[in-house]
């Protein structure tokens, strides 16, 4: 059905996800957040600490059935390129010096698959019992009536974006994010400069709309446009600032006049759409069978 080339990570608390500590930015582990969304497209044993994750697309949109599965996985041929069957006599720590790809299964089919059937493996039975119990528990998280994506706002370009007063009476949804294309560099100093299509080469910076005002588009329909203040440093929090360069330093005013809607992207803030959300949401690896899982690997006591 597929190949299945295999990221070994030798111990599962790798892919967890801990508060950052505010002081030094870096991860507290005494407080624990949850898993990262990859843990769902792993497969792992209740007695290892090992996670064995496929990196191939066709691989990820294998779904389960415990009733009637039509593949399975097994273990790739010894002459499969990238898969060394020594390793399977080798325990976690040697896997853990191999800091290179080395295992690999295939998804067989049990039967013939007819075109246009879907392919389902079993993801066994603690995961589905896992499965079960989320469905019986799960509860919307706090805030989530209010919940929009970016990309229901941004695939309306003829509705008004709201400023920072309108928000006041009728706030976004707090994942939603404005950006412009603003160049900051340190030493740059605050200002007003007028929009002009080169700036559309500059990288995206953060901001807020700050007013708005109808002009005719290209084709001679009512348009916008808009005046944007960057957002500075005391107005960004870690969501906000990943991967902008260097930030405005608070106090400061940068503000990009009479741009054109098209230039301006409605984004989600950071980890904030509806797959990232931890609360309540669904962390479970696929349990890789036992019958072809490597006894040496067993390095967890049930």
């Amino acid at each position: 059905v597929a190949p299945g080339p295999l990221l070994h990570l030798q111990n599962r608390t790798s892919i967890y996800m801990y508060e950052m500590n505010p002081e030094n930015g870096e991860r507290d582990t005494s407080q624990f957040i949850g898993m990262q969304l990859i843990v769902n497209y792993c497969f792992g044993h209740s007695e290892s600490s090992l996670l064995l994750c496929p990196y191939t697309s066709p691989s990820a949109y294998i779904n389960h059935n415990s009733h009637s599965p039509n593949a399975r996985i097994f273990w790739a041929n010894d002459d499969t390129h990238n898969h060394n069957p020594d390793w399977l006599d080798e325990d976690v720590e040697f896997l853990k010096k191999k800091n290179y790809i080395g295992l690999s299964v295939n998804f067989i089919a049990l039967r013939d698959i007819q075109p246009g059937e879907e392919v389902f493996i079993d993801y066994g039975p603690e995961w589905e019992a896992a499965w079960n119990k989320h469905v019986d528990e799960w509860k919307p998280p706090q805030g989530s009536e209010n919940y929009m994506p970016a990309a229901e706002i941004a695939k309306d370009t003829s509705e008004p974006l709201r400023t920072v007063h309108e928000q006041k009476h009728m706030p976004y949804p707090e994942n939603i994010l404005f950006y412009c294309h603003y160049g900051y560099m340190p030493g740059l100093e605050g200002g007003e400069w007028e929009w002009d299509d080169t700036f559309i080469q500059e990288n995206r910076y953060p901001c807020k709309i700050t007013r708005r005002k109808i002009f005719p588009n290209e084709i001679g329909q009512e348009g916008y446009l808009y005046d944007a203040m960057m957002l500075t440093q005391d107005e960004m929090d870690h969501e906000t600032g990943v991967f902008v360069g260097y930030i405005i330093p608070s106090g400061e005013k940068h503000v990009l006049k009479n741009i054109p809607r098209s230039a301006i992207e409605v984004k989600d803030k950071f980890y904030s759409k509806d797959e990232y959300a931890m609360e309540n949401s669904f962390r479970h690896e696929m349990m890789f069978p036992d019958d072809i899982f490597p006894a040496t690997w067993k390095n967890i006591k049930k």
